[in-house]
């Protein structure tokens, strides 16, 4: 099983056009396009440094299962 750093995945999404917005628990990632805001988002966790394969394949089916427009 394949890990991946926190920070790495918080700097590709940042690079996507994700921009950060913390809340007590989670750091949610909100995608924005052409300065609007989409319905695109996921959740981090705070505490975790590491993110396995499990957790991605989480992440991904969120970010695929929501619409792009805004």
């Amino acid at each position: 099983m394949a890990t991946y750093k926190t920070r790495k995945i918080e700097s590709a999404l940042s690079k996507k056009g994700f921009q950060l917005r913390e809340s007590s628990h989670h750091k949610k990632w909100t995608l924005f396009v052409d300065g609007k805001k989409t319905a695109v988002y996921t959740w981090i966790s705070h505490g975790l440094k590491e993110y396995g394969d499990s957790l991605l394949r989480e992440m991904k089916k969120e970010l695929y299962s929501l619409d792009y427009s805004a």
